[in-house]
This record gives structure tokens, C-alpha cells and sequence, in this order.
């Protein structure tokens, strides 16, 4: 049997370090043959499909921490991963789903800054500590700004727009009650800016965004990175979701059986997993798609819904991931003598 093991970062574990050894386990009790695919939708699994780093930009974040972020090029252009500058300790959207108050688009425009005479960037966007939507990446860039956003693409891992009551701009809630007004202040200046930034930079709409009358503060994903992914559309970039980029980079193999290892899936972020994309590359040929993550809050009817056949919760070692999937999944066991 022909056996696909895709893995993305895991207990703060590289892609690549998780599905080796994923694909160890499986194959030291199943005489299956085993592939490998490295691939995620967060800007660190994107980062892994690329070579070593070829060179590193710095720049300070709106918390004052000087961030160094590393640059891997290719044929296509250079890609950037600036979680650590927009994210500072992976603290974005707290426990109650709320985001702090501050630029969180801080940095950013100095990053890309440097980045000015390639002939293309890319730049992997999930949650920033904080929304401005993407002001002070704007004020960064100043002059500047257009021509650089306009040969960059803001890859999205997920799909919340900036404005509206769904929106990023709209989640910034206080630590204490006394606080509340500075929430609200800061979300209508979020929205005041974006709408003043339509008029100065006018973007005609096409297809589907022209049927529904929906400017780029309301696109999927343009909340992402404090809102930066919006200026990037506005001022003539493009927004793209990561799963969908990393289909158009990723070639599945053959496979009789599918294993997808991720840290979590909820009904947040399922819809633009890479699991539900393998699901959905798959489902023409019916071949089975296994998901093994340490969180889960999605039940089993839903995940059919995905295309998903089955689901093992546990926070287990990678290599033990391997051998108890091989064990309930393969009929090639291995057989002591």
C-alpha cells in the first residue's frame, strides 16, 4: 500500500523533523511504501517549502523588540516570514479571541522596505498581536509604498477580513472594563483609516468583489497581519490563501492512504487547512484522508463534511503518531517472529 504522510509544524516542531519521523514510525511496523510531503498554510510550514535562508531582514515591532525574520529566494521572488515581528511570542488573539491594542503592522513596512529592488515578494500573514490596519506599515513605506505593495503578494492562512462586525478591527477588547472606550476609539480610527486610504488609493473592483460591492477591507483574509494584507490589496498586491498557494506549489504523490499531521483544527480554521485541501485534491479518486493533530474540537459528522475520514486527538510524539495510525490503518503489518 501506498502510504502519503503530510506534516506541518507540531510541538513547536519543524515540518520536515514531524514527518520523518511520522513516516519512521509507520514504516517500522507496516512494510507499506511511504512518502513525505512537507506543507502547511501558517507563514512558518510556507517557509519550510523553500531552501535554507538566503539572507535575513531586521526591523523593530510596535513593542519596541528588534526582530530579525530570515528570506528564502527563489525563481519566483523572495518570501517572508514575519510571525515573529508581528507576533511577538505567539500571543495573538488571546484566550478570549480578543487582540491587544497598538500598530501591529509595526515593522513590517521597514521589512519590505529593504526588499525594494526585487523583482517580487511574498509574505506569509496569520494573526498580529494587534489590528491598525496596516497604518504604520504605510507610514514605514511612505513614498515608497505603492510601487513596493504592488509587486507583493500577502499569503493568508486564514480568511478574516479586516472591517466589518466579523472583522479583525472589530476584536481589540480591553484587559480591564474601565479600558472599553480605548477599544472602541481604536476600531473606529482602524475604520476611519481604511476608508480614508480607499479614497486616496482607488482600486476599481472585479468579478465576484464587483457583484457584492466588497472593497479590499472586506476581503477573505485582509485582516491577517494587523490588517497589512488589506493595504497590500488596496494598494494594488494581492491577497492569496495559503492553502491555495501551497496547491499550486505542492505535487501530491500517488497514495492509497493519506495521513495529514497538524498542531490543531476547529471550525475556525478548517475551511483553509491543509487538511481539508488534501481532502478535497483527493476526493476524486476516494482515497482515504487521515488527520492526527494535538487539539481537536471538530466532531466526526463534521470532518466528514471535509472529506475527512478519520481523526486521532493526541499529543503524542511524532513517531508514536506514526505506529498507532500504521497499526489501526494498514493491512501490511509486520509480524514478529
Amino acid at each position: 500500500m501506498k502510504v502519503t504522510i503530510h506534516a506541518g509544524c507540531y510541538q513547536q516542531m519543524a515540518a520536515r523533523q514531524v514527518a520523518e519521523e511520522v513516516a519512521r514510525g509507520w514504516r517500522a511496523v507496516t512494510t507499506d511504501e511511504v512518502s513525505v510531503v512537507v506543507a502547511g498554510t501558517s507563514p512558518r510550514e510556507i517557509a519550510e517549502l523553500f531552501a535554507a535562508p538566503t539572507s535575513h531582514v531586521t526591523a523593530t515591532n510596535f513593542c519596541g523588540q528588534v526582530t530579525t525574520m530570515p528570506l528564502y529566494e527563489s525563481a519566483e521572488g523572495v518570501y517572508l516570514d514575519p510571525s515573529d515581528l508581528l507576533d511577538p511570542g505567539g500571543t495573538a488573539q488571546k484566550a478570549d479571541g480578543a487582540y491587544v491594542l497598538g500598530k501591529g503592522s509595526a515593522g513590517l513596512g521597514q521589512a519590505l522596505w529593504q526588499l525594494r529592488d526585487k523583482p517580487h515578494i511574498y509574505v506569509g500573514l496569520a494573526h498580529a498581536a494587534a489590528v491598525d490596519g496596516g497604518a504604520a506599515m504605510l507610514a514605514e513605506l511612505g513614498e515608497d509604498a505603492a510601487p513596493i505593495l504592488a509587486k507583493t503578494t500577502a499569503i493568508v492562512s486564514f480568511d478574516r477580513p479586516l472591517l466589518g462586525l466579523d472583522g479583525s478591527a472589530a476584536d481589540v477588547r480591553p484587559v480591564r472594563e474601565d479600558e472599553r472606550w480605548k477599544a472602541q476609539k481604536h476600531a473606529t480610527a482602524v475604520a476611519a483609516f481604511f476608508r480614508d486610504l480607499e479614497k486616496r488609493y482607488p482600486r476599481p473592483l472585479k468579478g465576484q468583489d464587483l457583484l457584492r460591492s466588497r472593497g479590499w477591507g472586506r476581503r477573505d483574509g485582509s485582516g491577517m497581519g494587523g490588517g497589512a494584507a488589506a493595504l497590500v490589496g488596496q494598494l494594488g498586491g494581492e491577497i492569496v490563501s495559503a492553502a491555495t498557494w501551497v496547491r499550486g506549489h505542492v505535487t501530491l504523490p500517488e497514495s492509497d492512504l493519506d495521513i495529514v499531521v497538524t498542531s490543531s483544527l476547529h471550525p475556525q480554521n478548517m475551511g483553509f487547512s491543509w487538511a481539508a485541501a488534501v481532502a478535497e485534491q483527493r476526493q476524486p479518486q476516494g482515497t482515504p484522508v487521515v488527520v492526527a493533530c494535538a487539539e481537536s474540537s471538530l466532531s466526526r459528522h463534521e470532518l466528514a463534511a471535509w472529506g475527512v475520514h478519520g481523526q486521532m486527538v493526541a499529543a503524542s510524539p511524532p513517531g508514536d503518531i506514526g505506529i498507532r495510525l500504521a497499526r489501526t490503518w494498514s493491512p501490511n503489518k509486520v509480524t514478529c517472529s
